[in-house]
């Protein structure tokens, strides 16, 4: 095999880190054959596969709470309807639209550490930025292997209602991605 690539992010920029730009340099993902759109390389999808496989939801908590530096006995996790949070010392520190989601989040991460010089000299947040954003580019579930497809919908609340861009597994309907349509339109 040859050598993975290695990206050596600038840490120094805040919060404000470039993701596009950081997995792409990673060789995470790259320009497809129509330009102007992204995809996950093979290598990287075989790589992120396999660790998602490995995970299950101890060994999630166990690698989420290494990425804290805590121990894995102050972490965790609560499912509410629609969402899966983690929770540190009884404070919510994330959600996820389902344990799929954390599981596909946190095996990117594993896989970043490898290839990002300077990933741990990032923020957690910077961190689960780049993780979350592999999770649109999931045609897989990673809870049962079935296809992951991308559709519209709209979520009623008490006052309101909002149109999201939803990622979900047509076979066993674990939710992976949701986003407002107003910020992907910008």
């Amino acid at each position: 095999k040859e050598p993975l690539p290695e990206y050596a992010v600038d840490t120094d920029v805040g919060d404000e880190l470039d993701v596009e730009a950081v997995l792409l340099g990673s060789g995470a993902i790259e320009e497809s054959a129509n330009p102007g759109d992204l995809v996950v390389t093979p290598r990287f999808e075989e790589e992120w596969h396999e660790r998602m496989g490995e995970l299950d939801e101890p060994s999630t908590k166990v690698t989420f709470a290494d990425m804290l530096d805590v121990s894995e006995f102050r972490l965790s996790t609560e499912e509410y309807s629609k969402i899966y949070a983690l929770v540190l010392d009884d404070v919510q520190i994330g959600r996820w639209e389902s344990e799929a989601a954390l599981r596909a989040d946190v095996a990117a991460g594993i896989a970043l550490a490898e290839r990002v010089d300077g990933w741990v000299d990032l923020t957690v947040e910077q961190q689960t930025g780049l993780m979350r954003g592999l999770r649109v580019f999931l045609e897989q579930c990673p809870d049962c292997g079935g296809p992951v497809a991308m559709t519209e919908e709209t979520v009623e609340s008490c006052c309101s209602s909002l149109e999201v861009l939803v990622s979900e597994c047509q076979d066993c309907g674990a939710r992976l991605f949701e986003i407002n349509t107003a910020v992907v339109e910008r």
